[in-house]
């Protein structure tokens, strides 16, 4: 169990759940994943709303490792080709290469120049190695994306069907400068210094995977996962809810999500 899925049992138990957290329903368990991701408004009005990991992908995520001292490093040595069928289980997947390119600026960030060594992984550090997700605050992005400016490399996919690896690694020199530059990759290479970051398209990642998990939750369940986007912004959310509502899904689900719904039954 990694200390985020520790985390959401615990403030079930506190609020007085009458599951225990040895028995949270399969379903929650499936989604625990969503409290690390960050709803981003689409590139263009004719697009999906899109939901970004946090953090890059980490090795008890993708290859189920429980040891302390490494459950929480990025998952690296995995190919592009095994990245995505790791993606699809969970109806996530790759980012775009334009997507990638776009993703600092979103929330009114800056572009890539303006985080110093000190505050990522890079070849500056001297470590030579991957450190855990998430731990240089000061070198987040806008919309608190963590490690984009070192740590490992990560898979994005042109929009021609190849594979590159963008951002900073620790083997990486002065990547804070400009991370989008890019290693290219084929589909099977694999490399130390790469990894992936997940994303989902979010009107269908709630329709085709959240929803029907949903239905089976508990109302303690539904309650921390509602906990899970409230750090997203309101305007976002009660965008996104009006296109789940016109996507048919459940009221239930929808008004859950929805800032202005929620908001006025307080």
């Amino acid at each position: 169990m990694s200390r985020r899925t520790a985390l959401a049992l615990a403030v079930l138990v506190a609020a007085g759940a009458c599951r225990s957290p040895n028995t949270a329903s399969r379903g929650f368990e499936e989604l625990q994943f969503l409290q690390d991701m960050v709803l981003v408004r689409p590139l263009s009005v004719d697009e999906d709303w899109l939901l970004w990991g946090r953090f890059e992908a980490t090795q008890e995520e993708v290859f189920g490792v429980t040891e302390r001292d490494r459950r929480d490093l990025p998952a690296t040595m995995i190919s592009a080709e095994q990245a995505q069928a790791w993606c699809a289980k969970f109806s996530l997947r790759l980012p775009t290469e334009r997507e990638w390119r776009q993703m600092p600026l979103e929330g009114g960030g800056v572009d890539f120049d303006s985080v110093a060594p000190q505050d990522s992984n890079g070849l500056e550090l001297g470590l030579g190695g991957p450190l855990p997700v998430g731990v240089f605050e000061r070198g987040r992005t806008a919309m608190g994306l963590y490690d984009i400016y070192g740590n490992v490399r990560e898979i994005v996919l042109t929009e021609a069907g190849g594979v590159l690896a963008y951002g900073g690694s620790y083997a990486s020199r002065d990547a804070n400068r400009d991370p989008r530059e890019q290693l290219k990759l084929e589909m099977g290479d694999r490399a130390e210094d790469v990894g992936f970051r997940y994303v989902a398209d979010a009107t269908v990642f709630f329709r085709d995977y959240l929803a029907p998990r949903w239905a089976l939750l508990s109302r303690e369940e539904r309650n921390e996962m509602e906990s899970w986007w409230q750090n997203w912004r309101p305007e976002y959310r009660s965008a996104l809810a009006k296109r789940l509502r016109e996507n048919g899904l459940d009221d239930a689900l929808v008004r859950a999500v929805d800032f202005l719904a929620v908001d006025q039954t307080e």
